[in-house]
């Protein structure tokens, strides 16, 4: 089956150039059956951020890849565009299920955790904390964006969504059989969500222009889904903000409370 993966392949080896990546911040965790891999860092913040992301929720290395791309942008204030997160200065892997991969940016220093768990033999859940610290003398405003593009069942054909709770949406796929489902949740994402047929602007977050989540696209019927939530945090100067936002299954509210806990981010 042609996957947006395997045209991409083809592309490099016809000689097409994709965004350059940064070798070692990359990582796979594995937990049970499911498999998480993120692609290395990106060099570059105007791309599309980074090149593949795979999500195998059950069957370890040979079972079906359900994710195209999952990735974080960012906008400062007064910026004219958003930035995908480049040049990463390390990735720490703590456990088999568990990575830290840090930034440090002109105005703040990022710390993205990821945490994998195998929910059942047939799924798993994967959890995202990304925690940012302003590092200037003034108060900062900073708008972030988690970027998720999922090919369930393998394929980029027919994927329905649907908003099931302000900060909650889930996607379906049908094609080929069985129907495998899934949930993009970024949670208290207060701007809101964008939702639609993946484009190679990532839904405006690569263009040179200021996007902004509209609370539109859903429901999204038999179609190629990509979506993205936004949160606005102010920082005083000095201060954190943390962010959540969760791939695949849906673990029952004590797994998740544990997660939290789980995941709370390194202090620097």
């Amino acid at each position: 089956m042609a996957t947006r993966k395997t045209i991409a392949a083809l592309l490099v080896s016809c000689g097409a150039t994709l965004a350059l990546a940064q070798a070692g911040t990359g990582f796979t965790l594995t937990d049970g059956g499911a498999v998480f891999r993120q692609s290395d860092s990106p060099t570059s913040g105007t791309g599309g951020g980074v090149s593949s992301t795979d999500f195998r929720l059950s069957g370890g290395a040979t079972g079906t890849d359900q994710l195209f791309q999952n990735w974080w942008w960012y906008r400062v204030a007064g910026e004219s565009r958003q930035t995908a997160f480049y040049n990463a200065t390390g990735t720490q892997i703590p456990a088999a299920n568990r990575a830290v991969t840090s930034w440090v940016f002109p105005q703040f220093t990022a710390d993205l955790e990821y945490h994998l768990q195998a929910t059942s033999p047939t799924n798993a859940s994967m959890v995202e904390v990304l925690t940012v610290r302003n590092t200037t003398a003034a108060p900062l405003t900073l708008n972030l964006f988690n970027y998720t593009d999922f090919d369930l069942n393998g394929s980029f054909f027919g994927d329905s969504a649907t908003l099931i709770s302000p900060d909650l949406m889930r996607v379906t796929g049908d094609y080929p059989s069985p129907t495998v489902s899934a949930d993009f949740q970024g949670y208290g994402a207060n701007v809101g969500y964008k939702v639609g047929p993946f484009t190679a602007s990532r839904l405006g977050l690569a263009d040179p222009s200021v996007t902004n989540a509209n609370n539109t696209g859903l429901p999204l019927t038999n179609d190629d889904f990509s979506g993205f939530w936004e949160w606005q945090l102010v920082l005083t100067p000095g201060a954190s903000g943390t962010l959540v936002e969760r791939l695949g299954d849906v673990p029952e509210p004590t797994t998740l409370l544990l997660f939290l806990v789980l995941l709370r981010p390194p202090r620097r």
